[in-house]
């Protein structure tokens, strides 16, 4: 394990080797119309991935001065796939995403997630309103710090949980400009109870946006 921190020095003992990563992945996409004139489509997307990274390179999150930490190898491999469904009932838009990821070295990818499930259901009115909810799962995660010092380099896991988001937004056309009005409520059950849950907490937002 070599260590550094991130400035401008030129201490060549704790140099960090340059990462080499070599990945892989293949997939497949189909779209099929169901009716042209009703604008009823199915799509579908999956696809698998490998990766190995030699000489890992990872930053320790919680530490005032970031301290680079070279660990390794890491293999990793997952897939990630989609499925939507347009203008389902002439009202709605279905989509089902999922992500998972099995990764050797506990160190990696600190804080995401080794799956993640949404069904995301979005309706238009008018075609001027837009409204949107989104059910998900975010699976276990892991973040890592030092214990006793610099002495000995701990993984921590941050439990999974599940959630619902919603949104609604709306768009006004006058004279060539376009307002778009916008509200949202993500992590509407706060059910993130984990390490840093205020970052996923429940959330209020609103958007304004316009084009000429």
């Amino acid at each position: 394990m070599v260590l550094s921190t991130i400035s401008n020095g030129s201490d060549d003992q704790n140099r960090l080797l340059p990462n080499d990563i070599k990945s892989f992945e293949i997939g497949v996409n189909y779209n099929y119309l169901i009716s042209h004139s009703l604008k009823k489509r199915i799509s579908f997307h999956f696809s698998y991935f490998y990766i190995t990274k030699e000489n890992l390179v990872v930053i320790e999150p919680l530490n005032l001065v970031p301290i680079q930490v070279q660990n390794g190898t890491d293999n990793g491999r997952g897939f990630d796939g989609s499925l939507k469904y347009s203008n389902f009932m002439e009202a709605l838009d279905l989509v089902l995403n999922g992500y998972y990821a099995e990764h050797s070295n506990q160190f990696s990818y600190a804080y995401k997630p080794n799956s993640l499930f949404k069904f995301i259901v979005k309706s238009r009115y008018f075609e001027d309103i837009i409204l949107s909810s989104e059910f998900y799962y975010e699976g276990q995660a892991r973040y890592w710090t030092f214990e006793d010092g610099f002495t000995e380099q701990k993984a921590k896991n941050i439990a999974s949980f599940y959630d619902i988001n919603a949104r609604v937004s709306y768009l006004l056309n006058s004279n060539g400009v376009s307002l778009r009005l916008g509200a949202a409520i993500n992590n509407i059950l706060d059910n993130n109870t984990g390490v840093f849950s205020d970052v996923k907490g429940r959330q209020l937002s609103v958007s304004v946006g316009f084009a000429y």
